[in-house]
């Protein structure tokens, strides 16, 4: 009787370690079979979750004597870029960064312009900020006041 019980737990052990290798080896080979792009971003995701695991700590409180004058401002010779990246673009635009991918990709004129230097996409802010000027609308309906 005692022999049996240790013969269905050693093989329900070893069922369960053969599931779990299984399991494993599922794993691997559907991230393996995932297009570059993917794989890119699953590991783009895990790096930003690591960075961001170590902001949560609280930070150092200093007293306001001890900051100095410049502080927060750029550095000297550091003129902020004209030209931002997709997501910057976005951002500034409040759309989303698809918004902007899909509007380059039709390539009918209907987002707004950017400079591409080999694979880098770069929007300019004065093109941006009259690329939403072009597309100011007049209310549908007066506004009557009594």
């Amino acid at each position: 009787m005692q022999a049996e019980t240790q013969t269905n737990l050693i093989s329900k052990i070893n069922s369960q370690s053969a599931k779990e290798r299984e399991a494993q080896r599922r794993e691997k080979q559907r991230q393996e079979s995932e297009p570059k792009n993917v794989q890119r971003q699953r590991l783009m995701a895990a790096i930003a979750e690591a960075e961001n695991a170590g902001r949560d700590q609280p930070k150092k409180r200093r007293s306001k004597l001890s900051k100095s004058p410049r502080e927060g401002l750029p550095a000297q010779g550091v003129v902020p870029s004209e030209y931002l990246t997709t997501q910057q673009a976005a951002a500034y635009l409040n759309i989303s960064r698809q918004y902007l991918e899909a509007a380059r990709y039709r390539g009918d004129g209907s987002g707004p312009a950017y400079v591409k230097l080999e694979r880098a996409v770069r929007y300019r802010r004065s093109v941006l900020d009259a690329w939403m000027s072009a597309h100011d609308h007049s209310p549908d309906k007066p506004i009557y006041t009594e």
